[in-house]
């Protein structure tokens, strides 16, 4: 008689049947996980639940059901769209703990990581850098001769590494619609847009990493910079005659 007034008010996800306590509902939803019921028409793989089948067979359609409501692309996973949302935000959420470099991505930052443990043995001769490969080590002594090999043929403007060019054509491509209301000026990166907007008001934003003196543009820390390396450069040749 008590078991018939008992509420059953747990029920299974997968086929509805009530239970009175937890522990029952555990036991029942094992033999779900056993059983694994749902089968994919289309590769065979089989599931325990008909919400993970419908999930799975999302891979073999273009249903992309989480979508981005700044740029309006699709996803498969919400987290997927929540890694994609930071494109938008610019918000750097992991930090190196080794080197406060900040970073977007957490495989962004797995990546970085490994650079800190992994040898680099190739050593510039010149300002000291280090580098993993000999490759990287050619391209970065073209930094110290003034070699810009990589020019984009689209406004003819010169790059030493390819990364460099690769994202200055992206910035050909990519629609610009962060417009300065002082000069008119049109920038795609909110974090040079926000610097930009510093130089109207005073401000220093562009710093040197080397000495920290500020400026108001990226060309006058450029020919700053240009200044460093040729001391390096002479401070280098002195040694080598000295030696």
């Amino acid at each position: 008689k008590y078991v018939h007034l008992v509420r059953r008010t747990l029920a299974c996800g997968v086929c509805g049947q009530s239970f009175a306590g937890a522990y029952d509902l555990l036991l029942h939803r094992r033999r779900h996980l056993q059983k694994r019921h749902f089968g994919c028409s289309v590769c065979g793989k089989r599931f325990w639940a008909a919400a993970l089948l419908m999930r799975h067979q999302r891979c073999h359609t273009e249903e992309r059901p989480y979508r981005c409501a700044v740029c309006g692309r699709g996803f498969l996973r919400s987290w997927y769209l929540r890694q994609h949302k930071v494109v938008h935000t610019g918000e750097r959420a992991y930090k190196c703990a080794l080197c406060n470099k900040r970073f977007a991505q957490s495989s962004s930052l797995a990546e970085h990581q490994r650079l800190h443990v992994v040898a680099r043995p190739q050593r510039c001769q010149t300002c000291g850098k280090t580098f993993r490969y000999r490759s990287n080590l050619l391209e970065h002594r073209r930094v110290h001769l003034g070699e810009k090999v990589y020019r984009c043929e689209l406004c003819g403007k010169s790059f030493f590494y390819l990364s460099s060019i690769l994202r200055h054509q992206r910035a050909h491509d990519a629609r610009r619609d962060l417009r300065c209301s002082a000069c008119l000026k049109l920038f795609k990166d909110p974090k040079y847009f926000s610097k930009h907007l510093q130089t109207h008001q005073g401000g220093r934003p562009f710093k040197c990493s080397t000495c920290g003196e500020a400026f108001g543009n990226t060309y006058g820390l450029k020919k700053h910079r240009h200044r460093h390396r040729l001391e390096m450069e002479r401070m280098a040749a002195g040694a080598a005659k000295e030696a």
